[in-house]
């Protein structure tokens, strides 16, 4: 593979599976208006490691890992 592919490729591996995730929790992103208190909770609990596991698995340019997780 050539060196200026494998970019693109690490990117989409992390893109694709974050893209099936939040089209499969489409559901819940609609329904969450009228779900209980304590269901509400829950669905932002997950949207939260969503978002924590995104800044570990794709560090910002300039940076490493270690610094793009929020604490």
């Amino acid at each position: 593979m050539p060196a200026w592919l494998s970019r693109p490729v690490l990117v989409a591996l992390f893109v694709l599976p974050l893209l099936a995730v939040v089209l499969l929790s489409t559901p819940a992103w609609l329904t969450w208006p009228f779900l209980p208190a304590r269901r509400q909770e829950v669905v932002l609990a997950v949207l939260d490691r969503l978002v924590r596991w995104t800044r570990v698995a794709v560090p910002r340019a300039g940076g490493t890992a270690e610094q793009a997780v929020v604490k």
